[in-house]
C-alpha cells in the first residue's frame, strides 16, 4: 500500500515533467519553422533587391552612354556588352544575365531588337523569371527617380501579356501587388521595362 501511495503522489509530477518536455519540443519546432520561413523570405527579398539594383544601374549606364546623342540608335544587348555599358558582374559567357541567373535583353521588345535611328525609348527585358521573382520584382519600390524614366512595364508569359502604364486604369504604374499576382504565371515570365 505504501508503494501505491508513493506512485500516486508522484504521478502528477511525472505528468508535468512530460508535458514540459512536450511543450519545450513543440516550441522548438515552432521557433525553427519560423526561422526557416524568415530565411526564405529574406532570401527572396535580398535577391529581389539585388536584381532591382542591377536593373537601375543598367538603365542609368545606358542613359549615361547615350546622353550626348539625339536617340538610342544602335542600342542592343550586343552593344551593351561590347561597349562595356553593363556592370561586369552581369556579363557571363557573352550574354547578359541577371542576379537570378535569367537572361536579359536590351533594345526593343522581348527579343531585344536593335534600335533604329530616331528611337527615343529603349527596353530592358528580364526573361525566364519564376512566379515569385516576377511578382517581387514587379512590385519592388524602385523610388521616384527610377519611375520618372519609365513609360511602361509589360509582364508576359505563355498565358498572357499585361501592359502597365501611367494612363490605364487598373493597370497603372507603379504595379500593385494584386495586379502582379494576376499578371505573373508559375514560370517563364518576362518583364519588360520601357525607358524614355
Amino acid at each position: 500500500m505504501e508503494k501505491f501511495k508513493s506512485v500516486w503522489k508522484n504521478l502528477p509530477h511525472h505528468f508535468l515533467l512530460r508535458q514540459r518536455k512536450v511543450l519545450t519540443a513543440l516550441l522548438a519546432v515552432v521557433f525553427l519553422a519560423g526561422a526557416a520561413l524568415w530565411f526564405v523570405h529574406y532570401q527572396h527579398y535580398k535577391g529581389t533587391a539585388n536584381a532591382a539594383e542591377e536593373l537601375q544601374q543598367l538603365a542609368q549606364n545606358i542613359r549615361r552612354h547615350y546622353q550626348n546623342r539625339p536617340d538610342f540608335w544602335g542600342l542592343s544587348t550586343l552593344t551593351v556588352i561590347e561597349k562595356q555599358i553593363a556592370p561586369a558582374t552581369m556579363v557571363r559567357n557573352g550574354t547578359l544575365q541577371g542576379f537570378f541567373g535569367n537572361q536579359i535583353v536590351i533594345g526593343s521588345g522581348a527579343d531585344g531588337a536593335v534600335l533604329m535611328p530616331g528611337a527615343r525609348n529603349f527596353d530592358i527585358a528580364y526573361k525566364g523569371l519564376t512566379y515569385h521573382q516576377c511578382r517581387h520584382l514587379a512590385v519592388y519600390d524602385f523610388g521616384q527617380a527610377f519611375w520618372l524614366g519609365v513609360s511602361s512595364v509589360i509582364i508576359g508569359n505563355a498565358q498572357s501579356e499585361t501592359v502597365f502604364d501611367w494612363e490605364t486604369d487598373g493597370n497603372s504604374l507603379p504595379i500593385g501587388s494584386g495586379a502582379a499576382k494576376k499578371a505573373c504565371a508559375e514560370s517563364q515570365n518576362t518583364i519588360i521595362w520601357q525607358f524614355q
